[in-house]
């Protein structure tokens, strides 16, 4: 007992002089004698304080001591672990500061020598006054709390960056990306949901894929090329071929036959390229069907930008899914090369012409995106031929001239057995002319049609222009004179679904029309929110700030046209409110908050857009428009909860609160002057002025059809996100229309009935009609309606025939009529029974007439001798020379011409000419 005594004492003794050493050092750095201590702990993965007066909150989280021990602590939002408020001693614990967080997040540099011991250098405060006790460093509370302090506010940033980075790629999901900026992440990274996303996308080359296709076709791969040997090293080929596949480029060969010779092709082989048979019949680890390993391999080797072409004749028994992976392949290998500046790779395919790939929509998409030519192929020395489709300029091996293959070779015989050896070196040598150029058969086109455009700048041009400048694109021109805006808009969160958002623009300085009436200077525009359904969804026009571009000078925009002002609205003052109205929207607004705050609102939604246009901005024009808005809606079979709208007094009026309630529809409004209240709408608002103005331009009709516009705008969005833009015709599409007559009795029956007219958006009268602007302005509401119709006649110009006819055998004096019964007997004449000569055709064709019967014509010298002409008689016989000369000679003419001139005695005188 007394020797553990002892041991207590010495224990005692020995910590008495530890702690008078330690207010010595304290003291002589400066520190309080009553000044608390911290402990920096190089351990600690958080920082540990007292919890302040005002902190109530913080979610209670269990910690991991050193000893293996947990306890329940408080942490808060910045991450700081602080004491519960049920922990014992509380007010006793030390302050513990991570030292790692100090060096990594507040940027110190620490260093320890056993001359000056630890030292800590803050960027902003120094050096940090610290001591050990016990070979632990500590620190001033005071200067703890503070380094604490910063290490939160560091946390609450990163945490709010974070959050707004998430939010901002959460609404960027909902945006359709354009399936080639897909792809160039994919190539860039990799990953399987971009290039799936890529498929999925409407303006995706390969349409029409169906799921199972399409989770075949994304295959994710890692670009490293440790990666690179583990896919080559699932392949049945050889060490050396492998290590040779790591550092060239490929020419693939797919879908190889048995027996088929690829001699040919070790002339295309360098000290850079590599070639590659995949055929199937040699190993069954060559197969491209499924889940491939040497599909996952041709897609590695793609995104590195590593194969220079895919060649290969796909098998009829899985012609889908071989020859979309094929062409995916090439797709991968295009974007590859352009990202590693690679040459770029060729393709070519085999197909019987009979084929059902070359009419599938996954093969008119591709052609349509990359103009790849289809023709019949024939080498020299063979009689067969192959329907080929590549951008190779086929040539023979003796004259490379000849390039043996055109639209007009036509196909003799079908290969089905793989390609023969004059074909392969056929291609072979069309490899090599690739070498030294290039894709020849595009150069050409790209050089007459675009300038300087590159060819696949000319191709996204072509796929812009197709899709009516969607998406927006801040170098097109059209786009930024229609659709450019000055400043960025933030996103408002939308409001719960099935609302209805309403809006008023105008009064525009110039008096619309539509096939109704004229004079129309507002419009009601209603933004529909309901649950996203899956399918097509409408292009968003992104904003663009044209002043913060840097380096754009506008030099290339040219001069702003004059529709830039045509939806430009006139300032108006709105009518002030009274304090009872305020009072009961304030009510039924804060109502509405609070449901909204108890329910809550997680669904993913799309807009609907509707326009109407208006004279004036009266209510009971207004009241009849949301009328005729909500009666659309329902005839689409969707529901209507609540009415949004601003604080308007036209839109808040006490009858249309009142319908709208007798109709469970519930009105509310946003705040006074605070335009974000009611985004939707405005936001609805904004995109249709910019699309009419879009409409307009490309359309080139007059001003006065902005209502047409955005009504086409509006109908156009609202069928594209319902998923049916596939009846959606451009606005102002040229189309031929069936024009009826009325009250004619049939006379104009054999005149044309189609006429021509410009197609400006679908009839809300007539279901299933359209309206149609002719020439001269008229509106026409039909269902018969036709576009795309061809003038044939222009573009063949007319057939030019050569008539041969036989020179006459006799010349007639008078008239004599010739009857020819079909038997080639002569017809009878008077003089026949007594045998003299007959009149009419002859057996070769020939009219005889005696010459007994052959008198000249009486001439008025010959009747009346040398009598002289009366001025009547004269002027008779002028018309007579005339009709004779004219070869207009009419008896019933000259008869009436005679008596006009003579009365009752004319046929005396006509008697004269007969």
């Amino acid at each position: 007992m007394l020797n553990r005594l002892t041991r207590l004492q010495a224990l005692q003794v020995t910590s008495e002089t530890s702690l008078q050493e330690l207010k010595i050092q304290m003291a002589g750095l400066g520190f309080a004698e009553e000044e608390r201590m911290a402990l920096l702990d190089s351990g600690a993965s958080h920082p540990f304080r007292e919890r302040a007066r005002h902190e109530d909150d913080g979610v209670p989280v269990r910690v991991e001591l050193a000893g293996g021990r947990t306890v329940t602590l408080k942490q808060n939002k910045a991450g700081t672990l602080m004491p519960t408020a049920d922990t014992e001693n509380a007010q006793d614990l030390s302050t513990i500061l991570p030292m790692g967080a100090l060096v990594q997040s507040l940027g110190c540099e620490l260093s320890w020598t056993r001359k000056n011991g630890l030292k800590i250098v803050h960027p902003q405060f120094g050096a940090l006054k610290t001591v050990v006790k016990g070979n632990c460093p500590l620190l001033g509370e005071t200067q703890a709390l503070d380094l604490i302090h910063q290490l939160e506010q560091k946390k609450l940033q990163e945490l709010r960056e974070a959050t707004a980075e998430t939010f901002l790629g959460t609404l960027s999901l909902s945006e359709i990306k354009d399936w080639d900026e897909m792809f160039a992440a994919y190539v860039q990274t990799g990953q399987r949901a971009h290039l799936s996303q890529a498929l999925e996308s409407t303006g995706c080359p390969l349409q029409g894929l169906d799921g199972t296709l399409r989770t075949l076709l994304a295959v994710g791969v890692d670009l490293s090329e440790e990666a690179g040997r583990r896919y080559l090293k699932a392949l049945p080929i050889r060490r050396s071929q492998r290590k040779s596949l790591l550092s060239k480029r490929w020419i693939v060969k797919l879908y190889g036959r048995e027996g088929e010779s690829i001699e040919p092709y070790k002339a295309v082989e360098t000290d850079k390229t590599v070639f590659l048979d995949v055929n199937a019949h040699r190993s069954k680890g060559f197969s491209m069907k499924g889940a491939s390993p040497m599909f996952q391999a041709l897609m590695w080797a793609a995104a590195r930008g590593q194969i220079e072409g895919v060649l290969g004749a796909p098998p009829s028994n899985a012609c889908a899914e071989l020859a979309t992976k094929q062409l995916l392949v090439w797709m991968v290998a295009k974007e590859g090369a352009r990202r590693h500046r690679q040459t770029a790779p060729y393709v070519v395919t085999t197909l019987d012409p009979e084929a059902r790939w070359w009419t599938s929509t996954v093969w008119q998409g591709f052609q349509r995106e990359y103009q790849i030519p289809v023709a019949q192929v024939s080498p020299t020395s063979s009689t067969t031929t192959y329907c080929v489709a590549s951008n190779l300029e086929l040539c023979t091996e003796e004259d490379e001239n000849n390039v043996g293959w055109g639209p007009g070779i036509t196909a003799s015989s079908k290969v089905s057995m793989g390609w023969s050896l004059d074909f392969n070196k056929m291609i072979t040598q069309g490899i090599l002319s690739w070498r030294r150029r290039p894709e020849p058969l595009m150069m050409y086109a790209a050089k007459t049609e675009a300038g300087g455009l590159g060819l696949e700048e000319l191709r996204k041009w072509r796929r812009h222009i197709a899709n009516g400048h969607l998406p927006y694109d801040r170098r097109c021109k059209t786009c930024v004179e229609t659709a450019a805006t000055g400043r960025s808009h933030r996103r408002v969160i939308a409001p719960s679904c099935y609302t209805l958002s309403l809006d008023l623009c105008g009064p525009f300085r110039t008096k619309g029309e539509t096939a109704d009436a004229k004079g129309y200077r507002y419009a009601l525009v209603g933004n529909y929110t309901m649950p996203m359904i899956e399918g097509y969804k409408d292009h968003k026009i992104p904003e663009d700030t044209l002043e913060e571009e840097p380096g754009d000078d506008g030099g290339g925009v040219g001069p702003v046209p004059s529709f830039s002002d045509v939806l430009d609205e006139v300032e108006e003052p709105d009518p002030e409110m009274s304090e009872g109205d305020k009072r009961e929207l304030e009510e039924s607004n804060e109502e509405f908050r609070r449901i909204f705050k108890e329910i809550g609102d997680d669904i993913q939604y799309q807009n609907l857009y509707y326009v109407i246009p208006l004279k004036t901005r009266l209510a009971p024009e207004v009241e009849a428009a949301i009328r005729l808005l909500y009666v659309q809606l329902r005839a689409e079979g969707l529901p209507v909860q609540r009415v949004h709208s601003d604080r308007a007094r036209e839109l808040r009026g006490q009858n249309i609160r009142r319908w709208l309630l007798e109709r469970d529809i519930y009105p509310t409004t946003g705040e006074a002057q605070v335009p974000q209240t009611n985004g939707r709408a405005e936001q609805a608002v904004k995109a249709l002025k910019r699309r009419a103005k879009t409409l307009q331009q490309t359309a080139k009709l007059p001003r006065s059809c902005w209502p047409l516009a955005m009504g086409h705008a509006a109908w156009a969005q609202r069928e594209c996100a319902l998923g049916r833009y596939q009846g959606v015709l451009p606005f102002g599409a040229q189309v031929t229309i069936k024009a009826k007559v009325f009250g004619q009795g049939g006379k104009f029956d054999l005149n044309n009935k189609w006429d021509t007219g410009c197609f400006v958006g679908p009839s809300t009268e007539v279901r299933g009609g359209y309206v149609v602007r002719d020439v001269n302005g008229r509106y026409l509401t039909t269902m018969h309606m036709k576009k795309d119709v061809v003038n044939v006649e222009e573009i063949v110009g007319p057939i030019e025939v050569e008539a041969v006819l036989p020179l006459p055998s006799t010349r007639l004096r008078r008239k004599v009529t010739v009857i020819d019964d079909g038997d080639g007997v002569p017809p009878p004449t008077r003089d026949s029974e007594q045998g003299s000569t007959s009149l009419g055709p002859t057996a070769h064709g020939e009219v005889v007439v005696p010459e007994e019967d052959i008198v000249p014509p009486p001439t008025r010298d010959s009747e009346l001798g040398s009598t002289s002409l009366t001025d009547l008689e004269q002027e008779i016989e002028d018309l007579a020379v005339g009709y004779d000369l004219d070869e207009r000679y009419d008896e019933v003419l000259v008869r009436n011409g005679v008596k006009f001139y003579l009365g009752a005695g004319f046929k005396g005188v006509f008697n004269l000419y007969i």
